[in-house]
């Protein structure tokens, strides 16, 4: 998916996004290292990428939305960021 399809998509359905296949890895990579970083039981991975993803589209999707700026920023970088 090209970065303007992505920033298009961010501002009409920001919910179809984050749910795709590349928003979706950034997600499971980030709390994969949260889990060994915090040394956290395996089985608390599961439940973290489900309370990651609740957060991600209801407020941090918000928060994308507004304060992403194309001119300074990747999207899906700025979505790692913020997660």
């Amino acid at each position: 998916m090209s970065e303007s399809i992505q920033q298009e998509l961010l501002m009409v359905d920001p919910q179809k996004l984050f749910v795709s296949k590349k928003y979706r890895k950034v997600l499971q990579q980030t709390v994969h290292k949260f889990v060994i970083k915090k040394r956290l039981d395996k089985s608390a991975e599961k439940n973290l990428f489900q309370q990651l993803e609740t957060f991600i589209h209801t407020e941090a999707g918000e928060y994308i939305q507004i304060h992403f700026d194309p001119h300074y920023h990747l999207l899906l970088s700025f979505f790692e960021r913020v997660v």
